[in-house]
């Protein structure tokens, strides 16, 4: 990554096991690629899912006791 450049890609995820290339760069176009392990991503995504469960109403559940997995398929969360 060039010196002085900063980005910040997926705010929430630690930096330490992201493996970020330069693929392509010219004067107006920078193209780099992302490697972030699934683990990583996965925790995130059912922490910020776990926050707002409290507020889910789902059919078929008491208001904020639907099940992580439930709370994922309904929020169209697919990966």
């Amino acid at each position: 990554m060039p010196q002085g450049l900063k980005v910040q890609v997926l705010s929430g995820l630690p930096k330490k096991n992201m493996n970020i290339k330069e693929l392509n760069s010219k004067k107006l176009y920078k193209e780099y690629s992302l490697e972030i392990p699934f683990d990583e991503v996965d925790n995130s995504i059912n922490d910020k899912v776990r926050e707002i469960i409290p507020t889910v109403t789902l059919p078929g559940f008491r208001k904020g006791k639907a099940p992580l997995n439930i709370v994922k398929k309904n929020m169209k969360i697919i990966y």
